[in-house]
């Protein structure tokens, strides 16, 4: 099954709502893209596997859950249609892309929160797009790069259930000074939910990924 992280996500989740271990689940999969489109094609030299999973799975993609309704406990993916990845990039006010005119080529991928996004670098001169995920909190300047790429962002959204701020949790591994408290709560609540769940085994994945060590 090439590329077909959702199912597996889909898989881990379903299985501790059926054992009552969550309260909600929600997920919609929108119908697979029906032509070539030649910005996913360009995307798909550098992140393999996106223009696949657009193409044969879904033409974006949300899930989201939560262990019951007065806990921050839960997790959620929103994944952008290309038509809003391509056609209507991320546009911050234009003191913020003074501070940071990287902000311009910024193209949103997946809508983790209301407060942040994961995207692409596509560079609007050249067409030059960045090996690299980027994290972006809405209204910051600074962009945070995730030592991933299309393929290891998604194995590691299913690693992470995509638990609230866990994107976070792997910057503040790598140094960044904020996600200790998203991290002490990862920590704490994934092995409740998910039995075989490990720290050493999120982070050992983590590892075989970065797109530094290889």
């Amino acid at each position: 099954m090439k590329h077909r992280f959702n199912k597996y996500l889909e898989y881990y989740l379903i299985e501790v709502e059926n054992e009552e271990k969550i309260e909600s689940l929600n997920f919609e999969i929108p119908n697979n893209l029906e032509s070539k489109l030649p910005q996913l094609t360009a995307l798909d030299k550098v992140h393999f596997g996106i223009e696949d999973f657009y193409e044969n799975a879904c033409n974006g993609y949300d899930i989201e859950w939560r262990r019951d309704s007065e806990s921050e406990v839960g997790g959620r993916m929103r994944l952008n249609d290309t038509e809003f990845m391509f056609n209507a990039p991320y546009e911050p006010d234009e003191y913020i892309v003074s501070l940071n005119p990287e902000l311009a080529d910024f193209r949103d991928f997946d809508l983790c929160t209301d407060e942040s996004q994961v995207g692409f670098l596509i560079n609007k001169e050249d067409n030059t797009i960045s090996k690299y995920l980027y994290y972006h909190i809405s209204g910051d300047p600074d962009l945070h790069l995730l030592d991933l790429n299309f393929s290891g962002y998604t194995q590691m959204a299913v690693e992470a259930r995509v638990f609230y701020g866990w994107q976070r949790i792997l910057l503040h591994y790598d140094g960044w000074e904020y996600g200790k408290e998203e991290t002490k709560l990862f920590k704490e609540e994934m092995p409740k939910l998910f039995s075989d769940w490990t720290w050493e085994g999120f982070i050992e994945k983590y590892e075989s990924l970065r797109l530094s060590k290889k």
